[in-house]
Protein backbone atom coordinates (compact mmCIF):
# COMPACT_ATOMS: atom_id res chain seq x y z
CA UNK A 1 0.00 0.00 0.00
CA UNK A 2 2.84 2.15 0.78
CA UNK A 3 4.52 1.90 -2.06
CA UNK A 4 1.11 1.95 -4.43
CA UNK A 5 1.01 5.79 -2.73
CA UNK A 6 4.52 6.46 -3.85
CA UNK A 7 4.11 5.22 -7.30
CA UNK A 8 1.08 7.69 -7.43
CA UNK A 9 2.70 10.90 -6.07
CA UNK A 10 5.77 10.25 -8.46
CA UNK A 11 3.26 9.95 -11.29
CA UNK A 12 1.47 13.43 -10.60
CA UNK A 13 4.60 14.88 -9.89
CA UNK A 14 5.94 13.81 -13.12
CA UNK A 15 2.72 14.75 -15.21
CA UNK A 16 3.05 18.52 -13.56
CA UNK A 17 6.70 19.28 -14.87
CA UNK A 18 5.24 18.33 -17.80
CA UNK A 19 3.10 20.54 -18.83
CA UNK A 20 4.78 24.42 -20.09
CA UNK A 21 5.26 27.25 -18.37
CA UNK A 22 2.87 30.39 -20.13
CA UNK A 23 4.94 32.73 -19.67
CA UNK A 24 3.67 37.14 -20.57
CA UNK A 25 6.38 38.30 -23.40
CA UNK A 26 7.39 42.10 -22.80
CA UNK A 27 7.95 44.82 -25.96
CA UNK A 28 10.14 47.34 -25.44
CA UNK A 29 10.46 50.79 -27.33
CA UNK A 30 13.07 52.60 -27.16
CA UNK A 31 12.81 56.18 -28.54
CA UNK A 32 15.92 58.03 -29.77
CA UNK A 33 15.72 61.74 -31.05
CA UNK A 34 18.21 62.61 -33.69
CA UNK A 35 19.12 66.15 -35.06
CA UNK A 36 20.88 66.68 -38.53
CA UNK A 37 22.59 69.86 -39.51
CA UNK A 38 21.77 71.05 -42.92
CA UNK A 39 24.57 73.59 -44.24
CA UNK A 40 23.35 76.54 -46.22
CA UNK A 41 25.71 78.43 -48.63
CA UNK A 42 24.16 82.34 -49.16
CA UNK A 43 25.96 84.98 -51.62
CA UNK A 44 25.22 88.95 -50.15
CA UNK A 45 25.64 91.67 -52.90
CA UNK A 46 27.43 94.93 -51.74
CA UNK A 47 26.89 98.24 -53.49
CA UNK A 48 29.55 100.25 -54.89
CA UNK A 49 29.87 101.37 -51.10
CA UNK A 50 30.52 98.16 -50.27
CA UNK A 51 27.28 97.94 -47.99
CA UNK A 52 25.48 94.96 -48.45
CA UNK A 53 22.27 95.31 -50.03
CA UNK A 54 19.30 94.02 -48.34
CA UNK A 55 18.43 90.00 -49.71
CA UNK A 56 15.24 88.25 -48.40
CA UNK A 57 16.76 84.92 -46.89
CA UNK A 58 15.35 81.70 -47.24
CA UNK A 59 13.22 80.13 -44.96
CA UNK A 60 14.70 77.80 -43.23
CA UNK A 61 13.31 74.13 -43.29
CA UNK A 62 12.59 72.51 -40.45
CA UNK A 63 14.12 68.81 -39.61
CA UNK A 64 11.43 66.29 -39.07
CA UNK A 65 11.87 62.87 -37.64
CA UNK A 66 9.65 60.08 -39.04
CA UNK A 67 7.28 58.37 -36.35
CA UNK A 68 8.86 54.94 -35.39
CA UNK A 69 6.61 52.10 -36.61
CA UNK A 70 6.12 49.19 -34.71
CA UNK A 71 8.63 46.51 -35.51
CA UNK A 72 7.69 42.68 -34.40
CA UNK A 73 10.09 39.94 -34.33
CA UNK A 74 9.23 36.22 -33.47
CA UNK A 75 8.44 35.70 -29.82
CA UNK A 76 12.01 34.43 -27.75
CA UNK A 77 12.20 33.72 -23.99
CA UNK A 78 15.27 34.65 -23.57
CA UNK A 79 15.74 38.37 -24.98
CA UNK A 80 13.99 41.68 -26.26
CA UNK A 81 14.96 43.46 -28.73
CA UNK A 82 14.65 47.19 -30.28
CA UNK A 83 14.52 49.18 -33.16
CA UNK A 84 14.70 52.56 -34.08
CA UNK A 85 13.98 54.00 -37.73
CA UNK A 86 15.04 57.12 -38.09
CA UNK A 87 13.88 58.79 -41.66
CA UNK A 88 16.85 61.22 -43.71
CA UNK A 89 15.40 65.02 -42.93
CA UNK A 90 14.71 66.94 -46.58
CA UNK A 91 16.62 69.48 -47.93
CA UNK A 92 14.70 72.64 -49.35
CA UNK A 93 16.21 74.05 -52.65
CA UNK A 94 17.93 77.16 -51.93
CA UNK A 95 16.26 80.33 -53.62
CA UNK A 96 18.80 82.63 -55.07
CA UNK A 97 18.91 86.25 -55.67
CA UNK A 98 18.01 88.05 -58.22
CA UNK A 99 21.28 89.07 -60.07
CA UNK A 100 22.21 92.36 -60.36
CA UNK A 101 24.37 94.44 -62.26
CA UNK A 102 28.24 94.79 -61.28
CA UNK A 103 29.47 98.12 -59.91
CA UNK A 104 32.59 99.06 -61.16
CA UNK A 105 34.92 100.90 -59.10
CA UNK A 106 38.54 101.77 -58.63
CA UNK A 107 38.86 100.27 -55.65
CA UNK A 108 37.84 97.00 -53.89
CA UNK A 109 35.77 96.34 -50.86
CA UNK A 110 35.98 93.17 -49.24
CA UNK A 111 32.95 92.61 -46.40
CA UNK A 112 31.78 89.88 -44.65
CA UNK A 113 28.41 90.01 -43.16
CA UNK A 114 27.90 88.21 -39.52
CA UNK A 115 25.02 85.80 -40.79
CA UNK A 116 21.55 86.29 -39.12
CA UNK A 117 20.05 83.98 -36.32
CA UNK A 118 19.77 80.51 -37.81
CA UNK A 119 18.16 78.04 -35.84
CA UNK A 120 19.44 75.68 -33.63
CA UNK A 121 19.19 73.11 -35.46
CA UNK A 122 20.63 74.36 -38.77
CA UNK A 123 22.89 77.21 -38.99
CA UNK A 124 24.34 78.97 -42.05
CA UNK A 125 27.34 79.74 -43.29
CA UNK A 126 27.61 82.72 -45.89
CA UNK A 127 30.11 83.13 -48.44
CA UNK A 128 32.56 86.52 -49.12
CA UNK A 129 30.59 88.72 -51.28
CA UNK A 130 31.87 88.70 -54.83
CA UNK A 131 33.74 92.27 -55.81
CA UNK A 132 34.27 93.12 -59.39
CA UNK A 133 37.41 95.36 -59.73
CA UNK A 134 37.68 97.18 -63.14
CA UNK A 135 41.51 97.26 -64.72
CA UNK A 136 43.22 101.12 -63.88
CA UNK A 137 44.81 101.89 -67.02
CA UNK A 138 49.01 102.28 -66.33
CA UNK A 139 50.69 104.29 -68.79
CA UNK A 140 54.42 104.67 -68.75
CA UNK A 141 56.02 107.82 -68.02
CA UNK A 142 57.73 109.30 -71.57
CA UNK A 143 61.06 108.67 -71.41
CA UNK A 144 63.76 111.33 -70.95
CA UNK A 145 65.06 113.05 -73.40
CA UNK A 146 68.45 111.69 -74.42
CA UNK A 147 71.45 114.10 -73.14
CA UNK A 148 73.36 115.82 -75.50
CA UNK A 149 76.63 114.07 -77.16
CA UNK A 150 79.14 115.55 -75.21
CA UNK A 151 81.79 117.83 -77.78
CA UNK A 152 84.94 118.51 -76.35
CA UNK A 153 86.30 122.03 -76.48
CA UNK A 154 88.82 122.47 -78.95
CA UNK A 155 92.23 122.08 -77.73
CA UNK A 156 94.34 125.30 -77.87
CA UNK A 157 96.05 125.91 -81.47
CA UNK A 158 99.44 125.45 -81.41
CA UNK A 159 100.21 128.34 -83.93
CA UNK A 160 98.21 131.46 -84.96
CA UNK A 161 95.72 130.69 -87.43
CA UNK A 162 97.21 131.18 -91.39
CA UNK A 163 94.86 133.98 -91.42
CA UNK A 164 95.89 135.84 -88.40
CA UNK A 165 95.80 139.45 -88.44
CA UNK A 166 98.46 139.72 -85.93
CA UNK A 167 101.86 138.42 -87.12
CA UNK A 168 105.10 137.79 -85.36
CA UNK A 169 106.05 140.93 -83.93
CA UNK A 170 103.08 142.97 -84.46
CA UNK A 171 101.14 144.20 -80.84
CA UNK A 172 97.90 142.59 -80.22
CA UNK A 173 94.72 144.78 -79.21
CA UNK A 174 95.19 146.17 -75.37
CA UNK A 175 99.22 145.31 -75.85
CA UNK A 176 102.00 147.69 -75.12
CA UNK A 177 104.84 145.48 -76.84
CA UNK A 178 104.96 143.56 -80.16
CA UNK A 179 105.44 139.33 -79.63
CA UNK A 180 108.61 138.79 -81.41
CA UNK A 181 110.28 136.39 -79.36
CA UNK A 182 112.00 134.59 -81.77
CA UNK A 183 114.55 131.98 -81.82
CA UNK A 184 117.21 133.52 -83.40
CA UNK A 185 116.58 136.88 -80.89
CA UNK A 186 114.75 135.51 -78.20
CA UNK A 187 113.63 137.60 -75.16
CA UNK A 188 115.10 137.72 -71.70
CA UNK A 189 113.09 138.37 -68.67
CA UNK A 190 112.20 136.29 -65.37
CA UNK A 191 110.39 133.15 -64.27
CA UNK A 192 108.05 132.80 -61.68
CA UNK A 193 105.13 130.27 -60.86
CA UNK A 194 101.79 129.74 -59.82
CA UNK A 195 98.69 127.38 -59.70
CA UNK A 196 96.47 126.54 -63.08
CA UNK A 197 94.67 124.52 -61.29
CA UNK A 198 92.94 126.69 -59.39
CA UNK A 199 90.72 127.95 -62.19
CA UNK A 200 90.39 128.04 -66.70
CA UNK A 201 92.58 130.17 -67.93
CA UNK A 202 92.77 132.51 -70.94
CA UNK A 203 93.00 130.62 -73.66
CA UNK A 204 90.06 128.69 -72.70
CA UNK A 205 89.05 124.83 -71.32
CA UNK A 206 91.58 121.91 -70.66
CA UNK A 207 89.95 119.28 -73.19
CA UNK A 208 91.03 116.51 -70.79
CA UNK A 209 90.35 117.88 -67.68
CA UNK A 210 86.15 117.99 -66.15
CA UNK A 211 86.61 121.43 -65.09
CA UNK A 212 88.56 123.11 -67.56
CA UNK A 213 91.59 123.59 -65.52
CA UNK A 214 95.25 122.68 -66.39
CA UNK A 215 96.79 120.40 -63.39
CA UNK A 216 99.80 121.82 -61.86
CA UNK A 217 101.74 118.72 -63.40
CA UNK A 218 101.02 120.63 -66.90
CA UNK A 219 103.83 122.17 -68.97
CA UNK A 220 101.49 125.27 -68.50
CA UNK A 221 103.34 128.95 -69.70
CA UNK A 222 101.67 132.69 -68.71
CA UNK A 223 102.73 135.13 -71.06
CA UNK A 224 102.45 138.89 -69.65
CA UNK A 225 99.59 140.94 -70.22
CA UNK A 226 101.20 143.65 -71.60
CA UNK A 227 102.32 141.45 -74.66
CA UNK A 228 99.46 139.16 -74.72
CA UNK A 229 97.21 141.92 -74.97
CA UNK A 230 93.29 141.90 -74.35
CA UNK A 231 92.14 138.90 -76.57
CA UNK A 232 91.21 135.75 -74.91
CA UNK A 233 89.33 133.12 -75.89
CA UNK A 234 86.28 134.85 -76.99
CA UNK A 235 85.04 134.58 -80.75
CA UNK A 236 88.89 135.79 -82.14
CA UNK A 237 91.67 133.63 -80.28
CA UNK A 238 94.45 135.43 -78.96
CA UNK A 239 96.85 134.00 -81.25
CA UNK A 240 99.30 133.57 -78.55
CA UNK A 241 97.56 130.47 -77.57
CA UNK A 242 98.46 126.87 -77.85
CA UNK A 243 102.13 128.44 -79.07
CA UNK A 244 104.99 126.20 -77.91
CA UNK A 245 108.08 128.22 -75.60
CA UNK A 246 111.51 126.93 -75.43
CA UNK A 247 112.75 128.45 -72.15
CA UNK A 248 116.81 127.98 -71.13
CA UNK A 249 118.28 128.99 -67.67
CA UNK A 250 121.74 130.32 -68.54
CA UNK A 251 123.01 130.50 -64.80
CA UNK A 252 122.44 126.68 -64.71
CA UNK A 253 122.56 125.34 -68.50
CA UNK A 254 118.68 123.66 -67.76
CA UNK A 255 116.34 123.90 -70.50
CA UNK A 256 112.70 123.11 -70.48
CA UNK A 257 109.45 123.50 -72.97
CA UNK A 258 105.66 124.67 -72.11
CA UNK A 259 102.88 126.39 -73.50
CA UNK A 260 101.05 129.26 -73.43
CA UNK A 261 97.86 128.81 -71.73
CA UNK A 262 96.81 132.06 -69.59
CA UNK A 263 98.06 135.59 -69.21
CA UNK A 264 100.35 137.12 -66.36
CA UNK A 265 98.77 140.16 -64.70
CA UNK A 266 101.33 140.24 -62.38
CA UNK A 267 104.40 140.26 -64.53
CA UNK A 268 106.82 142.58 -63.87
CA UNK A 269 107.75 143.19 -67.51
CA UNK A 270 106.60 142.56 -70.74
CA UNK A 271 109.37 139.67 -70.97
CA UNK A 272 108.62 137.91 -67.97
CA UNK A 273 106.71 134.13 -67.88
CA UNK A 274 105.08 132.69 -65.07
CA UNK A 275 104.94 128.79 -65.33
CA UNK A 276 103.18 125.84 -63.37
CA UNK A 277 105.34 124.44 -60.74
CA UNK A 278 106.37 121.35 -62.37
CA UNK A 279 107.92 123.40 -65.23
CA UNK A 280 109.42 125.81 -62.82
CA UNK A 281 111.06 122.82 -61.17
CA UNK A 282 112.84 122.23 -64.63
CA UNK A 283 115.10 125.05 -64.60
CA UNK A 284 114.75 126.44 -60.77
CA UNK A 285 114.82 126.11 -57.15
CA UNK A 286 111.12 127.01 -55.92
CA UNK A 287 112.64 128.75 -52.85
CA UNK A 288 114.21 130.98 -54.71
CA UNK A 289 110.79 132.37 -56.01
CA UNK A 290 112.06 133.55 -59.87
CA UNK A 291 115.16 133.41 -61.78
CA UNK A 292 116.77 134.90 -64.45
CA UNK A 293 115.91 133.05 -68.23
CA UNK A 294 115.96 133.42 -72.27
CA UNK A 295 112.89 132.28 -74.09
CA UNK A 296 111.40 132.49 -77.97
CA UNK A 297 108.35 130.65 -79.36
CA UNK A 298 108.97 127.91 -81.44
Amino acid sequence: MKTSSSIALCSLLALAAAVPVKRDIVWVTVIEEVIETVNFIETVWVDAGGIPMPVTPAPATPTTTAPLEDYQSPPSSSATSSAVVIAPAPIAPIAAPAPQAPTYSSFSTSTTTPPSSPPSNAPIAQAPAPVSIAPVPVSSPPSPPSPPAYTPPASPASSPPSDSKYPSGSMLPGATTSWQCESGSPCSGSITYYSPSIGVGACGNNPDSSDGAYPDTYPAVAIAVDMMGSLSSGDVINPLCGKTVHITNPANGKTATGMVVDKCYGCKSTTSIDLSPTLFDQLADQVDGHAAIDWYFD
